[in-house]
């Protein structure tokens, strides 16, 4: 029986077939795991024949094991897909009603602060206008020049001061950004998504994991290769020299 038709027997198909495939693939590594533990028990006592029946039994699993974790990458990908377009679907949905409460809050605010200032403003014109009545009766009859508070317009109050910091609170274009991380070879580049950290989607992604890196080119290899070719170099012309008495210390 091949390795696809075992896993497929094993699985069968519906919901729990990704659970079934994962238990199925702890217990094909814990078989490998006894199945190294009897080659090595052959191996001490000298027994060819057990020893190659071990080590069947090892190649076999090993292809059991990795097309079991193909299937798991491959319906754990599926899974976070349609997961994923779930979600997409809901903020669709949730964010026009968001912009929407947004476009109502800005209108209430709006109103808020025009009525405020209008009936400070009137307040500021009824006070300049007893001010200038007061001081015009007492400048044509020559009565005692009254004392009267001072009139400190709305712009110059501490009002003006606080509606700049407020301004100043009011979210600015965020924009989106995209964060990335590159390979152990400083050429290739991904997307970690740390810009969704903290939400629904974020942990879908991490779920389903990063996308591989994209694959390295010709060229990419060739010069992997040959920091590889320098390294073995240094290594092979400095591996007679004495260590350093200094190093030993």
């Amino acid at each position: 029986m091949s390795p696809s038709q075992e896993i497929d027997d094993a699985v069968g198909e519906g919901p729990a077939r990704t659970a079934s495939v994962v238990e199925l693939l702890k217990q094909k590594n814990k078989a490998l795991a006894t199945a190294r533990q009897k080659y090595q028990v052959a191996k001490e006592a000298r027994d060819e024949e057990q020893m190659g029946v071990e080590m069947g039994r090892i190649d076999a699993l090993h292809a059991i094991i990795r097309e079991l974790e193909q299937q798991v990458a491959q319906e754990r990908e599926q899974e976070a897909s349609q997961r994923a377009k779930a979600r997409v679907l809901a903020i669709k949905r949730a964010i026009g009603s968001v912009v929407s409460e947004l476009n109502e809050d800005e209108s209430r605010v709006a109103e808020l602060l025009a009525e405020a200032i209008a009936r400070l403003n009137d307040r500021y014109d009824q006070a300049t206008q007893l001010r200038a009545e007061a001081l015009a009766l007492s400048d044509r009859f020559a009565l005692p020049t009254p004392k009267l508070p001072d009139v400190v317009s709305p712009a110059r109050r501490p009002i003006a001061v606080e509606l700049a910091r407020a301004m100043n609170k009011l979210r600015a274009d965020v924009g989106t950004w995209e964060s990335n991380e590159r390979c152990e070879h400083k050429m290739r580049t991904r997307r970690t998504y740390a810009e969704a950290e903290g939400t629904p989607g974020a942990e879908i992604i991490e779920a389903a994991g990063l996308k591989p890196f994209p694959e390295l080119t010709e060229y990419q290899r060739a010069l992997i290769a040959g920091k590889e070719r320098e390294q073995e170099e240094y290594r092979r012309q400095f591996a007679g020299l004495p260590s350093s008495p200094i190093a030993s210390l």
